[in-house]
């Protein structure tokens, strides 16, 4: 009987971060925060992009102004995202995709990784709408490893945000 209890035991499926993350993609996949993403980014990209067209600013400094922008509004975006995101997972399910998986961590790293990866999508996606409504204004001197690095430094300089926001978009939940 003892045996048959520890192979129950270790039998018991554990859920890997691939699952985790393919879950959370699945999840996320009818929300509403994916709108959301593109409508922001387009709407960034869109309104500065046309702004520094036209602007006598000199482009390098336009383009620097507007990364510094997007940098500005991440605690803001990460909040609103990460807010939303905790609400509904409150409201929906009373936090049990959450607390009812026997690894929590692998759980939580995959939802703020897959948060993480459309944030970082949107970026991407604003800085390529402003860099082309650029291109299309013959206003563009900026090169793509330059815009690279932007998106990338962008994206990596915010995970710490969305682990503590989404954090306490969690414990201000009730």
């Amino acid at each position: 009987m003892r045996e048959s209890q520890q192979t129950s035991v270790q039998s018991r499926p554990r859920i890997t971060l691939a699952r985790a993350l393919r879950a959370e993609n699945l999840r996320l996949r009818h929300s509403r925060l994916i709108p959301l993403h593109l409508v922001c980014a387009l709407g960034a990209g869109i309104t500065c992009g046309t702004y520094f067209a036209i602007s006598p600013w000199h482009p390098a400094m336009g383009s620097d102004a507007f990364v510094q922008l997007l940098g500005a509004m991440m605690p803001l975006m990460a909040g609103i995202i990460c807010g939303l995101d905790a609400d509904t997972e409150g409201t929906d399910t009373a936090y049990a995709n959450l607390l009812a998986m026997p690894s929590r961590i692998r759980i939580f790293t995959a939802r703020v990784g897959t948060l993480r990866l459309r944030s970082a999508l949107a970026l991407a996606l604003a800085v390529a709408t402003f860099a082309v409504i650029l291109l299309l204004a013959g206003r563009q001197t900026l090169g793509l490893e330059a815009w690279a690095g932007a998106i990338a430094g962008l994206a990596f300089g915010s995970i710490p945000l969305f682990k503590t926001t989404r954090g306490v978009g969690y414990k201000w939940q009730s």
